[in-house]
């Protein structure tokens, strides 16, 4: 079920969505499931079982493709970790359109924090909590697709 190159290529596309709902371990897994809980209480209305169906496989789907792409040396990956700060970027921008500072702010430190996670890495003492890597792009990669999303929406209507 996991993210893996190889078995992408031959096929198994399933895996460009199931990857992200695996985790190394059950505390890879509790930041996971505590961050969604966090981006739930950040947005204005409570997330639906049928907007969360439809966001989290395409943001999935899509971080994968460029995983597939544009990162070839990357031969396995897990973790819900891009989708959430795609997730963050769709829940919040509305919000800060509306001028609300918090949402600006918390957008912002996302932003600062992939971009320094893409420069200088992830710190050792998160991929040792987590259990294994960062693959620190897929953050910037979830990111990326909710922008292309909040654009595409924004020029239909």
């Amino acid at each position: 079920m996991r993210y893996e190159r190889t078995a992408v290529l031959h096929g198994e596309l399933w895996r460009l969505v199931t990857g992200h709902l695996i985790h190394l371990g059950w505390a890879h897994w509790a930041l996971n499931a505590f961050a969604l809980t966090l981006v739930s209480l950040l947005a204005r209305a409570p997330l639906s079982l049928r907007a969360l169906s439809r966001s989290i496989p395409a943001l999935a789907a899509a971080i994968s493709l460029m995983l597939l792409v544009f990162d070839p040396e990357v031969a396995d990956y897990v973790g819900l970790s891009g989708v959430l700060y795609g997730l963050v970027l769709l829940v919040l921008w509305p919000q800060a359109r509306e001028g609300r500072w918090l949402a600006w702010a918390a957008l912002l430190y996302l932003a600062v924090r992939v971009g320094w996670q893409l420069l200088s890495g992830v710190p050792a003492m998160e991929a040792a909590l987590i259990g294994g890597p960062v693959i620190e792009q897929v953050h910037g990669y979830g990111l990326l697709v909710a922008a292309v999303w909040l654009l595409a929406g924004a020029r239909r209507g």
